[in-house]
């Protein structure tokens, strides 16, 4: 039963091209980056504590610079028209609602839980991409990267300190 292979969770997720699991990867996690960083700014917006504000802003900067890492990566390599799948979401953007409302109401506690969430889940990512087979040096190099950093940042999320924007265009 366990080698059955019509059963899709007994296979790796992105087993046959690797260069199409490469850059299916990155586009997952370029999405995922961008529309945190578009939610953050949107809840900088809503918040109304100047140290709230400055907070999320970090976060946003952070995310932007991941984004853009992964971007200029993306430039580099030749076109596969993969599209995005719905683990592209931020787990802010899912949550919007919730989140929205612990930022009307001051509530500092929720907010920093959020975005901890927010940031554990997208750590959660980068270690599902770091582990999958196949994916190409360049790639790897560059997600192992940025998922070091995302574990040193979430230790300040926890304490809702600024975060510190992404390595600044260190290439692998």
């Amino acid at each position: 039963m366990a080698d059955n292979p019509y059963m899709p969770w007994n296979r790796k997720r992105y087993e046959t091209d690797s260069r199409a699991s490469g850059i299916a990867l990155v586009n997952n996690l370029m999405l995922r980056n961008k529309t945190g960083a578009q939610r953050y700014r949107e809840a900088a917006a809503v918040a109304s504590e100047p140290e709230i504000i400055g907070y999320l802003e970090s976060l946003a900067s952070n995310r932007e610079s991941l984004h853009q890492e992964l971007y200029r990566l993306m430039e580099d390599m030749p076109p596969v028209p993969l599209p995005a799948s719905r683990q592209g979401r931020s787990f802010i953007a899912v949550n919007w609602g919730e989140f929205r409302e612990a930022l009307l109401l001051n509530n500092t506690s929720r907010i920093t839980a959020f975005c901890l969430k927010s940031e554990r889940n997208l750590a959660e990512a980068y270690r599902e991409a770091v582990a999958q087979e196949g994916v190409p040096t360049p790639i790897f190099g560059l997600l192992n990267k940025q998922l070091r950093h995302l574990l040193a940042v979430q230790r300040q999320v926890e304490r809702m300190e600024r975060v510190p924007a992404g390595q600044s265009g260190a290439r692998p």
